[in-house]
C-alpha cells in the first residue's frame, strides 16, 4: 500500500481494493473517493467510502485465480520484525495436500501453518460470488468464518445487474443497510420528498417519492408502514384509507425511491430501473388494502390527504398532507392543496422544500413546505423526464430541494480535433442538478458567453461517478480561449464551479493543447 500521511483510512472507515478503477466502463462498482486524495473530500455529498486501485504498474496487480485457490494476507509491516510477521488477517484456501488429515500452505509468512480438516474447508471461496465475514472470531482461511454474501445493490452502479457476482456491500460495511430508527446515524433523515397526486380520471400513475439524506448508511424498507387517509372527494370514487408494510427494498444513501400507484410510461435512462420503484399494484395486500380492483384506481385524493411513514418499530419517520392524519376524525382539509395541473392542462407534482443548504425538510403538513414543480426552473430544463406522461412536470428520483453543490472531480481540455475543442469534465456527485452550460471567452478582458446550444442534462441527485462531454465547435484558430463549466440546479441556482485556461493557441494540427491552473470551487 502507499505510504505517507494521506493514506489513512479514518475510524470505524471502509477502503475498497479493487483490482480495476470503478470508472472504468466494465467495472460495476459504485465511484468513491480515491484513497490519499485531499482529506477534505471524504466528507461530502455522495458516496463517502475510499477506494485504492491495485495497479500493475505500480507492481500492486490484483488477479485472484478463479479456482478460489488463495490466501490474502494483512500485514502491518513490510520487514520481517516479529515470528508473527505482522499478520493482522488472513483469509482465503490456499492449502496444499488437501488428501491429508490437515492442510499446510507453503505461502509466505506461514509457510508450515496447519489448518485443520474439517467440513467447512471443503469448499473454496470461488469465483463469480460475493463472500462477506460472517465470524469475526474465526481465523479467515476456514470456510465457516464465511457467508455468501446476497444482492443489495450498495456500492454498486445504479445499472449493475442482481446477480450473486454481484452481492454484500462493497466500500461499506457489511451491516451498512438499516431497518429501524435506533440503528440510524445522526445523517440519515428519510422524507417524503415529492408527490404526484393528480392522475387524469386513472389514465396515469401517482407516485410518491422517499430520499434518503444519510451517506453512508441505506435504509430497508421491509415491514415499515405507510398510512393513508384520504378525503372522500369525487376524484377517488371510494373511500381509501389504509396502512401498507411494505415489503423489502432499499433506500441507497443519498439518493431517492418511487412508491407508485402502477407501472406508467417513463423517459429514457436509468433512472426508473426495478431496484428504485415499489409498485403498488404488484402486491396483492396492497390492492386488497387499497380497494383497488383495476390498473386505473387511485390512492390518493386530488382534494386532500395524509401520508404517515413510520419504521418496522412503528416509530414515526415522517408526516405530510393536509388532512390529520387519523382516520376516524372525516376531518375537513386544513388547507387547499395547489393545483395539480398547469394552466396548460399538464399534471404538476409537488416539491418537498428544504432548509437552505441542508437536507433537513420543513413541515410537510403546512402548506409552506411544498411548491409545485411547475412553479420552479424545473420547467426550462430542456429534456424530458417523467413517470406517467412526457408532458408533467416534476422531478421522480431527481430530489429537489434546497441547492447542494456538485462535486466536480475533473475539468479538462483534452486536444483540438477536426470537429472543434473537445472538453471533458466528471462529478464524483451530484444534488438535484438540471445540468450544465459551457461559457467561454476570448482572452483575459473577455466576457464569458455561453456556447453551448442547449443545457446539458445532468444525473440529478446521484452519489455515482458521472462523465460529461462537449465539443466547441465555433472555436477559431489563434485565439486564446478561457472555458468555464456552469451548474444550474432545478430550483434555478446557477454556480460556476471550474475555470480551465488554454496555454497556446488553438491549431488545426490537432495536436494536444497545453493546460495549467487548479480547479477554483
Amino acid at each position: 500500500m502507499p505510504e505517507g500521511e494521506e493514506f489513512v483510512i479514518p475510524a470505524n472507515g471502509v477502503l475498497l481494493i479493487a483490482a480495476t478503477p470503478p470508472q472504468d466502463e466494465d467495472n460495476v462498482l459504485a465511484r468513491g473517493i480515491e484513497f490519499g486524495v485531499d482529506a477534505r473530500k471524504v466528507v461530502r455529498a455522495g458516496l463517502a467510502h475510499l477506494y485504492h486501485v491495485a495497479d500493475k504498474q505500480d507492481g500492486d496487480e490484483l488477479a485472484l485465480p478463479d479456482t478460489g485457490e488463495y490466501l490474502l494476507i494483512l500485514r502491518s509491516e513490510r520487514d520481517k520484525r516479529a515470528t508473527h510477521e505482522a499478520i493482522i488477517d488472513v483469509a482465503g484456501n490456499y492449502f496444499e495436500d488437501k488428501d491429508a488429515d490437515t492442510y499446510r500452505t507453503k505461502v509466505w509468512p506461514l509457510h508450515g501453518t496447519l489448518a485443520p480438516r474439517t467440513r467447512d474447508k471443503e469448499e473454496d471461496l470461488d469465483a463469480g460470488t460475493v463472500w462477506r465475514r460472517a465470524n469475526p472470531n474465526r481465523v479467515g482461511y476456514h470456510k465457516d468464518a464465511w457467508a455468501e454474501a446476497p444482492y443489495t445493490g450498495l456500492g454498486y452502479d445504479r445499472a449493475a445487474s442482481d446477480s450473486r457476482a454481484n452481492g454484500g456491500t462493497p466500500g461499506y460495511p457489511n451491516d451498512a443497510i438499516k431497518n429501524k430508527t435506533t440503528e440510524f446515524a445522526n445523517d440519515v433523515y428519510v422524507t417524503i420528498s415529492e408527490i404526484m397526486f393528480v392522475s387524469d380520471e386513472g389514465k396515469l400513475p401517482q407516485w410518491i417519492e422517499l430520499y434518503n439524506s444519510s451517506e453512508t448508511q441505506a435504509v430497508n424498507l421491509e415491514n415499515w408502514h405507510l398510512e393513508i387517509e384520504n378525503y372522500n372527494s369525487e376524484d377517488l370514487g371510494r373511500r381509501v384509507n389504509a396502512t401498507l408494510m411494505l415489503g423489502k427494498k432499499t433506500l441507497y444513501p443519498n439518493q431517492t425511491l418511487l412508491i407508485v400507484s402502477r407501472r406508467g410510461q417513463v423517459s429514457e435512462g436509468e433512472h426508473f430501473l426495478d431496484a428504485r420503484i415499489y409498485n403498488l399494484w404488484a402486491t396483492g395486500a396492497h390492492r386488497k388494502a387499497l380497494d383497488m380492483t383495476n390498473r386505473r384506481d387511485t390512492v390518493l385524493s386530488e382534494v386532500g390527504f395524509a401520508l404517515r411513514l413510520r419504521d418496522s418499530k412503528q416509530v414515526l419517520i415522517d408526516a405530510v398532507g393536509n388532512l390529520d392524519g387519523n382516520r376516524r376524525t372525516r376531518d375537513e382539509p386544513a388547507w387547499a392543496l395547489p393545483s395539480g395541473w398547469t394552466k396548460d392542462g399538464e399534471r404538476t407534482s409537488l416539491i418537498r422544500r428544504y432548509v437552505q443548504g441542508t437536507r433537513v425538510a420543513l413541515d410537510g403538513t403546512e402548506p409552506d413546505g411544498w411548491i409545485r414543480a411547475a412553479d420552479t426552473e424545473f420547467r426550462n430544463v430542456p429534456f424530458d423526464h417523467f413517470f406517467g406522461d412526457v408532458d408533467d412536470w416534476g422531478s421522480p428520483l431527481l430530489r429537489s430541494g434546497g441547492p447542494l453543490p456538485v462535486e466536480l472531480e475533473h475539468f479538462g481540455v483534452s486536444g483540438y480535433t477536426a470537429s472543434g475543442v473537445v472538453l471533458t469534465w466528471a462529478t464524483a456527485s451530484e444534488i438535484d442538478n438540471a445540468g450544465f452550460n459551457v461559457l467561454r471567452r476570448e482572452g483575459r478582458e473577455g466576457v464569458f458567453r455561453v456556447v453551448t446550444p442547449a443545457l446539458i442534462a445532468g444525473a440529478g441527485t446521484t452519489g455515482e461517478r458521472s462523465t460529461y462531454t462537449f465539443t466547441d465547435t465555433t472555436a477559431k484558430s489563434g485565439v486564446l480561449y478561457f472555458y468555464q463549466i456552469e451548474e444550474i440546479s432545478f430550483d434555478g441556482t446557477r454556480q460556476v464551479l471550474a475555470m480551465r485556461r488554454m496555454r497556446g493557441h488553438v491549431t488545426p494540427t490537432h495536436r494536444m493543447l497545453t493546460t495549467f491552473g487548479e480547479l477554483k470551487k
